[in-house]
């Protein structure tokens, strides 16, 4: 049964001309798999195949955001992402992916059953 899940105000950062042809489905994918795979990787356990996770992107809703420096407001942006998703895995504890997750952005929660996907 795939697992469903809400990913809040994830930051990306598309400075490269192939990140910004991506669409923000296909990056959402990439950065949830190389976090897991990182995280497999670090702490020792098997993670399925990609295929197997079956990843989908249900809803995105993306944004910009102008990047706040010490310095103040630079001139980069982000695109700031919420978004519903669901695989073939269940995540336990705390889950962030992209950039800026030190501010914060990026939280990965299970949906609640029988909710309506925020």
């Amino acid at each position: 049964m795939p697992v469903f899940y809400n990913l809040s105000r994830a930051a990306f950062k598309r400075r490269s001309a192939k990140r910004r042809a991506l669409s923000t489905e296909e990056i959402i994918k990439e950065y949830l798999l190389r976090q897991l795979n990182d995280e497999a990787e670090r702490f020792g356990f098997d993670l399925p195949p990609d295929s197997a996770l079956k990843i989908q992107v249900h809803h995105a809703k993306e944004m910009g955001m102008r990047l706040n420096l010490n310095t103040g407001l630079s001139n980069e942006y982000v695109s700031l992402v919420d978004a519903n998703f669901s695989m073939y895995l269940e995540l336990h504890g705390m889950w962030q992916i992209g950039n800026l997750q030190a501010r914060g952005h990026g939280l990965i929660y299970r949906a609640k059953p029988g909710g309506v996907w925020s």
